[in-house]
């Protein structure tokens, strides 16, 4: 839940900043079957220009294409988890995937299918909501 200009991620909101156009729409898909809003952009500024407008959940990423430096410049994307997807013939090697880890991705994809990229975005939404629940109030006076 955002109201204006807040920092507080969306609850389930998914940007999915991908060039592959019929992965990105398939993931879509995948993910708002579930009941999680998905947003679909084609450019490394319009995915800058969202997740500042509205902070997402999970930010999906091509690897090849975007810079996670520009998002976790904001501080309001610093915490938000980014998963960077690698499609085509070529898949990473080990020293693509360990310089992406450096880089303050969190994890990794190579050509996986659209059915599994949607259930390790769902795997993370649930830990997310599993630690806001976690939390602890206390009242004091």
């Amino acid at each position: 839940m955002t109201t204006g200009a807040s920092t507080i991620a969306v609850r389930d909101s998914i940007l999915i900043f991908l060039t592959a156009e019929p992965l990105a729409l398939a993931l879509k898909k995948g993910l708002e079957s579930g009941g999680t809003k998905s947003t679909v952009v084609t450019s490394e500024a319009a995915a800058l220009a969202e997740a500042k407008a509205s902070p997402p959940a999970v930010i999906v990423i091509d690897r090849r294409y975007a810079t996670t430096s520009l998002l976790r410049q904001w501080r309001s994307l610093f915490a938000v988890p980014i998963v960077a997807v690698q499609h085509g013939p070529t898949p990473c090697s080990d020293d693509e995937c360990l310089q992406d880890y450096e880089r303050d991705i969190d994890l990794v994809v190579c050509n996986q299918s659209a059915r599994e990229l949607v259930a390790r975005v769902r795997a993370i939404l649930r830990r997310q909501d599993r630690r806001a629940d976690a939390t602890t109030h206390y009242t004091v006076g």
